[in-house]
């Protein structure tokens, strides 16, 4: 279940936004009620916004320990000054107010590391600076890419911040991938909005697809896990049928099923596993799993 929301009165209670609805509260009361439908994978809702509904989205990441949001996808706003300072995340005691110092995000925040995150920024954007600082938007801006590698090193990435990316796809992007794609920053230049390989690419993600650069320049999926996250059995969908080996392992890196896979559909087991994130290995294909308890 995808929730893509608009702020009340085209506004959210961010810092110095012109409202004080409880932006937050509605999103967490919205999930809960999601999630009591038996037609809806309750831990598979997945959070998208983009500008100042991109501010709201970090702050669910930041602020909601709500396991069954299991993605998060920012478009065109990375975190700022008040969500991230002094080393740590952060989020409002009481309501925001620009007046006070980092707007009044004075209570420090840990966010749950089982969640993807995807941030989509253009560093031609007139309205939230790319490498950072002041905004016409009465806030201060991380360095986008330095607001996704915090995000990643919060995940459990333990290496040092990517300084190049993959340049895939037409309108070409660049892309800056962490823990095996769990953590991923999109750069591009498409101003204040989403080019159309952008947008290909937030659809792949939210699907649990490997995105990959064809011989044409598109991307193209080459396999597909789902349900993901799961309590059992994860199926495997794959563009070929030629037979591959397959691989999951754990975060430590210790085999946990490993077998041969002769078709363009496979099933395997987890159910007799921990719940805990795992990784499957098909051939040069590398996919993040989280097994649910």
């Amino acid at each position: 279940m995808l929730v893509a929301p608009t702020g009340y009165e085209n506004a959210w209670n961010i810092c110095a936004e012109d409202t004080d609805a409880p932006d937050t509260e509605m999103i967490d009361d919205l999930v809960n009620l999601l999630q009591g439908y038996n037609n809806i994978n309750p831990n598979q809702i997945r959070i998208l916004g983009s500008s100042n509904g991109a501010g709201l989205a970090n702050r669910v990441f930041i602020e909601n320990p709500n396991a069954g949001i299991d993605i998060i996808c920012t478009i065109v706003s990375q975190l700022n000054e008040p969500q991230y300072h002094s080393g740590s995340f952060y989020q409002p005691g009481t309501s925001t107010d620009a007046s006070t110092p980092f707007c009044g995000y004075d209570v420090a925040a840990t966010p749950i590391t089982t969640r993807k995150y995807l941030s989509i920024c253009n560093d031609n954007d007139p309205v939230i600076p790319y490498a950072g600082g002041s905004s016409a938007v009465g806030v201060n801006f991380l360095h986008a890419e330095t607001a996704a590698y915090l995000i990643a090193q919060h995940q459990g990435y333990t290496g040092d911040q990517l300084t190049s990316g993959n340049t895939i796809g037409n309108p070409a992007i660049t892309e800056f991938s962490y823990l095996a794609g769990t953590v991923v920053h999109i750069k591009g230049d498409a101003r204040h909005a989403a080019n159309s390989t952008q947008r290909s690419y937030i659809t792949d993600f939210f699907a649990g697809i490997d995105v990959v650069l064809a011989i044409d320049g598109k991307l193209h999926s080459k396999m597909n896990v789902y349900p993901n996250p799961t309590r059992s059995t994860v199926t495997v969908h794959r563009v070929s049928s030629q037979t591959v080996s397959y691989l999951v392992f754990n975060t430590l890196g210790q085999p946990v099923r490993q077998g041969m896979c002769h078709s363009k559909m496979l099933s395997i087991d987890l159910s007799s596993l921990p719940g805990s994130i795992y990784f499957l290995k098909m051939g040069d294909q590398l996919m993040r799993i989280v097994k649910s308890e």
